[in-house]
């Protein structure tokens, strides 16, 4: 950690799959464990001394395939936008709770993407919590699909494999 602050890294990544709960849901949507925070803990008691941003990833998705091990549900039901807004808001809760705020976290729905799955999470989050800032790294050549994400997205974070070079 010192070393990536004495090389001017000032941003942390928090992986939902390392560092956040992975908990199952029930039908209903209502989630059916507790919540453990000790792994998010733990690095943001090593982290904290050294960074002033955390770029929190949300990791649903595996490529096509959405992931069983966060709520076991079928994506877009009912029941899974309940799950996740609940969980989402208790992870933000927690963070704030931390000691971190509003300002220093940066919540990215679904690695280089700007599909109807990464635009339906950030609807999520931004319902679940209006304050939270949502972080894009696009990386779709359609400008039109990316588009669709401007009322959703506080940061963008374009590739070079999808800008140009001004002529």
């Amino acid at each position: 950690m010192q070393d990536l602050a004495d090389h001017g890294v000032d941003v942390c990544m928090v992986s939902s799959l390392r560092h956040l709960p992975r908990v199952k849901a029930r039908a209903d949507g209502t989630l059916a464990e507790p919540m453990d925070f000790t792994r998010l803990d733990a690095l943001l008691g090593v982290a904290r001394p050294y960074f002033t941003s955390y770029y929190v990833t949300m990791d649903i998705w595996e490529k096509d395939d959405v992931r069983h091990d966060l709520f076991d549900l079928p994506f877009a039901s009912p029941a899974y936008e309940k799950a996740f807004k609940t969980w989402f808001k208790a992870v933000v809760e927690h963070l704030l709770a931390t000691g971190l705020s509003y300002d220093q976290l940066l919540f990215n729905p679904y690695d280089e993407s700007v599909n109807e799955a990464c635009r339906r999470i950030a609807s999520w989050m931004k319902q679940a919590d209006p304050k939270v800032k949502v972080i894009i790294d696009c990386s779709t050549p359609d400008v039109g699909e990316a588009r669709q994400m401007d009322a959703l997205t506080d940061i963008w974070v374009p590739t070079t494999s999808t800008t140009s070079p001004r002529t």
